[in-house]
């Protein structure tokens, strides 16, 4: 046993395997969750001290901690090169060149006879540094951690009929279609209309997913003062736990609903522990870290832990039940799909098309990932023509409501028409008295039968989500 406590004394190891989380985590951490950086630190502390405890050779240890970082570095420089179309050919040159990295470094250590003393201790200095310098800027910049508890409300619903809530991921009104991108969609709407439908004309009252969805789903405005939060607040977990701990799901719930949530693949709305079912999760882990980890990876893919993609937006069309399957009635639907956002999918005529690089990480709403027209213009025809499909066969109440509409928006040069045509959502609707040009903070109060709020129109950046600049008089003055 004296052998794994000497080699206890190589303890770079961890540092190493735990530093690219703890980077990620300080970049990304609006969107990540403390406890979800924990559990990943604690395997690496655990991995490494296992390996450094049974391998003797310092030589080992060593080559194993810089292939990781160079893996990690490798990582970045090809998504560096991946954000420039005209380098993607390169961008795939990274992989050849890591492996030839590695196996120089592996023939060097091979030749060299020394005992690796003195770089094992610079290796342990240097990765306690960069583990240090990560936990002082988590410190540093970590907000107070959310706390927020949701209440159902005295709903007056009208019986409990079965319905299905369709959240298309950035699907713009149709007269923004019409005007950006040349495309008619009255196809679509007179499919809906003749399905008993009526289309709004309106407008979302955030410009970002987690802050419409939060508000949706609480039917309130959000106030930053509730939470005792100082301007510039970067942490996204105040609206990602309101929409995981919402009051529709509650007030549903309270009333004898079975509730099922279509995974999105994105953040919140991936999988909810207040729904009684959770389909279509094709990512081998709901842990934000660790897919985002596997996006900056060299590996296409992220060795699969994003899973198929195609596959859960072709299981979100398909996996919505009819009332024939074994859902206890009455049942709510929640159908977050990330289209026409991108990442480009499908193509019109259902052909796959291999996603253009692309992450949810700290820039992953710019514009430039919006910009290819006629890959948005497919997407969105093949979402009309699925969604028709899906619909058609669903028997209850049905609301479908974008999150916002498209991005054409410089986040540092914003100009008011942008920022209208990216709140001008789409909504339809066959619930009969249903008005559905009010905004989306009283898409749940019509159906529960709540007094109503005042329509508002707030603007934020993505990272500083928070700091709310009020667009209601402008918005109305572009009418």
């Amino acid at each position: 046993m004296r052998f794994m406590f000497d080699n206890l004394k190589k303890v770079h190891l961890p540092f190493f395997l735990s530093f690219p989380f703890l980077s990620l985590f300080v970049i990304n951490s609006h969107i990540i969750e403390f406890g979800e950086l924990v559990w990943v630190v604690v395997a690496c502390c655990i991995v490494g001290a296992v390996v450094t405890a049974f391998v003797k050779s310092r030589k080992t240890i060593l080559f194993i901690s810089i292939s990781f970082m160079l893996f990690y570095i490798f990582g970045h420089i090809r998504l560096v090169l991946l954000d420039t179309p005209e380098l993607w050919h390169i961008a795939d040159s990274t992989l050849p060149i890591f492996t030839m990295s590695i196996a120089i470094i592996a023939f060097a250590f091979w030749k060299r006879h020394a005992d690796f003393k003195r770089a094992t201790y610079f290796a342990n200095i240097a990765g306690l540094a960069l583990v240090l310098i990560a936990v002082i800027q988590i410190g540093l910049f970590a907000d107070q951690q959310p706390q927020f508890t949701a209440t159902a409300v005295d709903a007056n619903l009208q019986g409990t009929p079965n319905i299905l809530y369709i959240i298309p991921d950035g699907y713009a009104r149709s007269d923004i279609l019409l005007d950006v991108y040349g495309y008619d969609n009255s196809p679509f709407e007179n499919s809906l209309k003749d399905m008993g439908f009526t289309i709004g004309h309106g407008f979302s009252n955030y410009v970002h997913t987690h802050l419409s969805l939060s508000s949706i789903l609480n039917m309130q405005y959000l106030d930053p003062t509730d939470w005792n939060l100082d301007y510039g607040t970067e942490n996204h977990q105040y609206a990602k736990q309101m929409i995981e701990d919402n009051s529709v799901m509650k007030t549903l719930k309270e009333n004898g609903y079975t509730l099922i949530n279509i995974d999105s693949q994105f953040e919140a709305t991936r999988s909810n522990p207040l729904f009684d079912h959770n389909l279509c999760s094709t990512s081998a882990t709901d842990n934000e870290l660790l897919i985002l980890f596997s996006n900056t990876a060299l590996v296409p893919r992220g060795f699969g832990l994003q899973g198929d993609q195609h596959e859960n937006r072709l299981c979100a069309f398909d996996n919505v039940p009819y009332g024939t399957g074994s859902a206890i009635e009455p049942y709510f639907v929640m159908m977050h799909i990330v289209m026409p956002h991108p990442p480009y999918l499908f193509d019109a005529d259902g052909n796959r098309l291999e996603a253009t690089p692309f992450s949810f990480g700290m820039d992953w709403d710019g514009r430039d990932k919006w910009d290819t027209h006629e890959a948005y213009i497919g997407y969105l025809e093949f979402f009309n023509q699925n969604i028709i499909d899906t619909i058609s066969q669903f028997d209850g109440l049905i609301i479908i409501q974008s999150d916002h509409g498209t991005h054409q928006i410089e986040w540092d040069e914003v100009e008011d028409r942008q920022v209208y045509n990216r709140m001008a959502n789409f909504v339809a609707t066959n619930i009969e008295e249903f008005d559905p040009d009010l905004t989306p903070v009283n898409t749940w109060r019509q159906v529960f039968g709540l007094p109503l709020l005042e329509d508002r129109y707030y603007f934020s950046e993505y990272k500083k989500s928070y700091d709310f600049t009020d667009y209601t008089d402008i918005i109305n003055g572009l009418e």
